[in-house]
């Protein structure tokens, strides 16, 4: 349960970078008021980046390629989204 609730606040606290915007919440009930509140704001170009590099992430790491052996998924992702 403890774990469950520091990854919603992990990804509570990238809502900001996600979606393109600087918030002025700093705590989750918060954010996520303000995440639905700004969400007309959202910067499509940031936003269509993230969600990309979420899918590459799930589809690279399942593809058995020995490349992904040698230098992980999220690497690539990392470097490709850069």
């Amino acid at each position: 349960m403890m774990l469950t609730a520091i990854g919603l606040m992990i990804i509570v606290k990238q809502l900001p970078l996600f979606m393109g915007l600087k918030f002025e919440a700093h705590e989750f009930g918060e954010i996520v008021v303000e995440a639905f509140r700004r969400l007309e704001e959202t910067n499509g170009a940031t936003c269509g980046l993230g969600l990309v590099s979420i899918v590459a992430l799930f589809v690279l790491s399942k593809v058995p390629v020995r490349v992904f052996k040698v230098i992980p998924p999220a690497v690539w992702v990392f470097v490709c989204g850069t």
